[in-house]
């Protein structure tokens, strides 16, 4: 008998060693432990809870959702109606979340949750860590606004000089046509010319405002993506070699299209219209032969088990170096004498493929040579 009270009183001693063990755990960790119970009562709350939100004893989960912040009170609520109606914890890893502090003002928090059980391994409630994350997750916001204001000089000072690129184009054209238009006004034969240089000047207002919609689409195109739809790229690409057509009628043009099908559909938007115009008026510009050769060649191709449309626009210019060939996309590129300005153009067109979830880059017409013309290759998913 005596032994027997004597084993009992060592398991008794032991279960108190172990009790106050684990208090000092509890005590002494800056975490704040809860355990409530699927009638939302509060069982338990180590000091460290009022610590935290600098309240008061919370007796039920309940009055603990009303201090959460708004935004997040709607996943927080779905978790804790998950686990009421279930009584099995779901969450796997951190929920973070803002919380009403005693003093006013939201602090940040995760916390992360396990199955609480009774003596006989029944689910009774839930038992939550609950950490103080607010100086990391001010870190993180002042960060990522740090990088936005960034991102944000860039993209203006993207868009300050595309649209002095574009734009000189624009005046260039007008300036040629106008100054045409008054050798033709004094000479009634011409008048046919006349009305045409007229016309153009006219597409140069109409192109110019285009430019401006445009930019101001381009500038949205960091923070909202663009929206993509299906769009049938032949009727584009025409309209786009017709309005080449009309702007340097001061010279030989000869563009050719190279298709097995009519039509192709594939994923864009109204600013194919920018990266045809702006390929072509590459072409041109940097082109010393007496006739301007361009072929558009359009074919069907697998990249990474995807269908894309295979657009190469083919001119007989003065080429580019390879040297140059993976930089020419990107804004603060260094120029050389024969392709100085080109690099702005391009920039736009890399940023219209990326937006379509495509691809660019340029290759020699010949292969060896550089010097005798450029090849540009797009790819765009097909629909």
């Amino acid at each position: 008998m005596k032994e027997k009270l004597k084993s009992l009183n060592y398991k008794s001693q032991k279960s108190e060693d172990s009790e106050k063990k684990y208090r000092l755990i509890v005590q002494n960790i800056n975490d704040a432990i809860t355990i409530f119970g699927f009638n939302g009562k509060c069982l338990y709350a180590s000091p460290q809870f009022s610590t935290l939100i600098g309240k008061g004893e919370v007796r039920s989960v309940f009055k603990f959702i009303r201090l959460i912040h708004p935004d997040d009170f709607k996943d927080l609520m779905r978790f804790y109606t998950e686990i009421m109606k279930k009584k099995d914890i779901l969450m796997k890893g951190e929920m973070e979340f803002r919380v009403l502090h005693d003093e006013g003002y939201y602090i940040w928090l995760s916390c992360l949750s396990n199955n609480y059980y009774n003596e006989n391994g029944e689910v009774i409630g839930f038992i939550t860590l609950i950490r103080d994350i607010n100086e990391r997750k001010k870190e993180e916001i002042e960060i990522k606004e740090s990088r936005k204001r960034y991102r944000e000089g860039i993209q203006e000072n993207f868009l300050k000089n595309l649209f002095i690129h574009n734009f000189a184009n624009i005046l260039s054209i007008i300036k040629g046509s106008l100054d045409l238009s008054l050798i033709y006004l004094s000479k009634p034969k011409y008048q046919t010319a006349l009305e045409e240089h007229l016309n153009i000047i006219n597409e140069q207002v109409v192109r110019a405002k285009r430019l401006i919609i445009n930019i101001r689409k381009l500038s949205d195109m960091e923070e909202i993506k663009p929206i993509i739809r299906p769009i049938e790229i032949m009727s584009f690409l025409k309209n786009n070699i017709d309005y080449i057509h009309r702007s340097f009628q001061q010279g030989k043009i000869d563009i050719q299209i190279e298709s097995l099908e009519d039509k192709y559909n594939v994923y864009g938007n109204d600013l194919i219209n920018e990266l045809f115009e702006n390929l072509f008026i590459n072409a041109i510009k940097y082109n010393e032969n007496e006739v301007v050769e361009i072929k558009v060649k359009l074919s069907e191709v697998r990249k990474y088990k995807k269908k894309y449309l295979k657009i190469e626009i083919i001119d007989n210019g003065i080429g580019i170096p390879n040297s140059r060939k993976n930089t020419i996309f990107q804004e603060n590129q260094k120029k050389d004498k024969r392709t100085k300005g080109m690099g702005i153009g391009l920039t736009l067109v890399k940023r219209i493929i990326d937006s379509y979830n495509g691809y660019i880059w340029v290759e020699n017409a010949i292969p060896d040579d550089y010097t005798k013309g450029s090849n540009f290759i797009v790819l765009i998913p097909l629909v």
